[in-house]
């Protein structure tokens, strides 16, 4: 089952201990801890009472003093407002006021998953040698939780699950879960782990238990107020869930009880679960309980006891926005730094769009997941935030080899000017002999195209398939470079929308004759007619269909144009092709008009004026209705929020194929994804799978890269 180890002697610098002899230690935190709350009461209350108030007291006078206020709140209303969200988080939110974060979330969310889960997992190669998979389960508006079952141990599979916030979320994902990966067999779900007590992790730590009796143990952080928690875990404890095998990490900073729980796995390749200490992209969430300045130190804590071919498992779907920070913060450093290497700079641009395209979905079901990454990519994207970390391990190593050398300075010092004599007469060598003559011209020939972009790029896939054809003696000679030429031209092409199909052409709407008349001005009218503002009435102008056609040819291209110029050519009221026809009519001809309306075309009467007033009339009833309407659904709305009932999932929502197939697409497809069906471990029984889709998932030997 999921037991802890037992206690030992360990070091624990990484967590300061429970217990604190000295009563000065404890009086300052205890003060600190009951001030904090009447004064985050206080700020929550002010952040609802103080602009009504504000807004009464100086309605009279608002409309001159708007630009004042607004230049105000510009400027001291986002400190205010972090001061305050800081202190609510920090003093409220692990509260059993939280709660209310995951009530209101679930009664207001329209899709009860954030991302595309179902048939996506993790394979892990355990340090047993047995294999885990690793289920992603979407909840809230941005969370994760974890869901670990250990494959090779027979049916039900022991599991356990990290920080899961929203019980009857997980409680329904869990039948989709068995069908598509398991074929049905039964879960035997033992433990939950949480990172830290705040409620989008720990919110469903008293609800679940109830919903699956089997979860006999729920781990936290010995520093945190962990929701249920029946076993607290300090830095270097193990815990043993079937043959899974994990080991504590302290990671003091978002609370002063944050730790991180790390799958140890085969090959140095772990998997670890950061709640909030560290996200995918290069941020850490943001520091409470005096918690300032502890990130560095988690973050050498991470790399000492993971190592680099670990895979990240954050708490929250923040890579992108973690990625547009990094990115930010790196185009600053190339002003400073002009001479900064480029391949920093496209591979975190490179990671940034991958983001950004993974999550460009309408609907929440079929939005890609960005987690996990390595540790290694993360140091190479971020190396911004592991700057001063290796920044200050540099600064003492150069600190010790002063120290070293300090007996020679002497000795050194002479060296040194000796040295600096040869130089600065090198240096005037140099400077006399190229200031003799004049400066030797740099020409572009006539022959040569400048290029704006000196950087080629492709897409992995691409990369690593020539890569191997080269390497295998494959390709060769003329056939390599046409390969890549032909694999940098891919990148120009638009991303498949639907799995092996291109993406069709945007359908743009039909203009209206308005829309068409000022179209016509700019393509049919010669430019020695002025079409601006203040030119004279252009509707009256004879233009030159041919000439119309020409422009088209130009930017469309003669294979799109020609049915057109056969539909132009056709209309034998377009006018004569030398008089030309006047702009109003070539308008109206197009938008099928012909000088009438379309009414008046077909046979129908144009409507009167009075049918247009009563036109107008039922427009007005028709919205005042659904005002009212609206009206009765907000009554609705707020009655149902008071009789508050989680929306049930059922499994065939969560089993819909979904339309985007990573495989197939260049961008997702250097994640590592490889399809398969589930396994059929010895001895374990099936219920039949159905009509369920196949398993997507990083198999145990690749790793997933942005």
């Amino acid at each position: 089952g999921g037991s802890c180890a037992a206690p030992g002697p360990r070091l624990r610098l990484a967590m300061p201990a429970r217990a604190r002899p000295l009563w000065r230690a404890r009086c300052l935190p205890c003060l600190r801890r009951a001030l904090g709350l009447p004064v985050a009461l206080l700020g929550l209350g002010a952040l609802v009472v103080l602009p009504v108030l504000i807004l009464w007291s100086i309605l009279p006078v608002l409309p001159n003093l708007l630009p004042l206020l607004g230049a105000l709140l510009v400027l001291l209303w986002p400190p205010v407002l972090s001061k305050i969200f800081k202190l609510v988080v920090e003093h409220l939110y692990s509260l059993p006021l939280g709660k209310i974060h995951v009530w209101l979330h679930g009664r207001c969310s329209i899709e009860p998953y954030h991302s595309r889960f179902v048939d996506l997992r993790v394979e892990v190669k355990t340090a047993s040698g047995g294999l885990a998979a690793v289920h992603l389960i979407p909840l809230l508006a941005d969370n994760y939780a974890y869901l670990v079952v250990d494959t090779e141990s027979p049916a039900p599979h022991p599991a356990c699950i990290i920080d899961p916030c929203d019980a009857h979320a997980v409680w329904d994902a869990l039948p989709a879960l068995r069908r598509v990966h398991y074929e049905g067999r039964e879960l035997d779900l033992q433990a939950i782990l949480t990172t830290h007590k705040h409620w989008d992790h720990q919110g469903g730590n008293a609800d679940l238990p109830v919903l699956m009796p089997g979860i006999r143990r729920i781990y936290g952080g010995v520093e945190d107020c962990v929701l249920g928690c029946t076993d607290f875990v300090s830095h270097g404890d193990a815990i043993n869930v079937g043959n899974l095998a994990w080991t504590v990490m302290a990671l003091p900073g978002h609370t002063r009880g944050s730790v991180a729980y790390c799958l140890q796995g085969a090959e140095g390749r772990h998997c670890l679960m950061t709640g909030d200490a560290l996200f995918c992209g290069g941020q850490c969430g943001a520091p409470f309980e005096q918690c300032q300045g502890e990130d560095q130190r988690n973050l050498l804590t991470i790399l000492r006891e993971s190592g680099p071919k670990t895979l990240l498992f954050p708490g929250h779907e923040y890579t992108a926005r973690c990625l547009e920070v990094a990115y930010q913060g790196l185009l600053s450093r190339m002003e400073e730094t002009p001479g900064m290497a480029p391949g920093g700079v496209l591979a975190l641009a490179a990671a940034y769009y991958a983001s950004l395209h993974r999550r460009a979905h309408v609907s929440a079901s079929e939005r890609l997941p960005t987690v996990p990454i390595s540790l290694e990519e993360e140091r190479r994207l971020c190396s911004l935030m592991w700057e001063p970390l290796v920044r200050s391990a540099e600064q003492l190593l150069v600190a010790l080899v002063a120290r070293e050398a300090a007996g020679e300075s002497e000795r050194m010092e002479d060296h040194l000017d000796e040295v600096s004599c040869v130089s600065s007469a090198g240096s005037a060598a140099r400077e006399s002999h190229q200031n003799v003559g004049v400066p030797v011209p740099i020409v572009l020939p006539h022959d040569r195209t400048p290029c704006a972009s000196p950087i080629v790029a492709f897409y992995r896939r691409d990369f690593d398939r020539i890569c191997a054809d080269l390497e295998s003696g494959r390709l060769s000679g003329a056939a390599a470079a046409t390969e890549l030429r032909i694999a940098h031209r891919r990148l120009a092409e638009e991303l498949s929308s639907e799995p092996g199909e291109p993406s069709e052409r945007k359908q743009h709407e039909m203009p209206s004759k308005a829309e068409l008349s000022r179209i016509l001005r700019v393509l049919a009218i010669p430019p020695q007619v002025s079409i601006g503002r203040e030119s004279a009435d252009l509707d009256a102008l004879r233009v030159q269909p041919e000439r119309l056609l020409a422009n088209l040819r130009v930017l469309c291209g003669d294979e799109r144009v020609a049915k057109a110029a056969e539909v132009l050519r056709a209309g034998g009221s377009a006018g004569d092709s030398e008089a030309g026809v006047s702009l109003a009519q070539l308008a109206e001809w197009i938008a099928g008009l012909r000088g009438a309306s379309r009414d008046e075309s077909s046979g129908v009467p144009a409507p009167s004026s009075s049918l247009c007033s009563v036109g107008s009339y039922l427009a007005r009833l028709c919205r005042s209705l659904l005002n009212c309407l609206l009206c009765c659904w907000l009554w609705r709305w707020l009655r149902d929020c008071c009789t508050y009932r989680r929306r049930h999932v059922p499994v065939e929502e969560l089993l819909a194929r979904p339309s985007h197939d990573i495989l197939a697409c260049p961008l997702c497809a250097c994640a590592g994804h490889v399809r398969r069906p589930p396994p059929v471990p010895n001895g374990g029984g099936s219920e039949g799978g159905g009509d369920a889709p196949l398993g997507v998932f990083f198999s145990a030997a690749s790793a997933p890269s942005l």
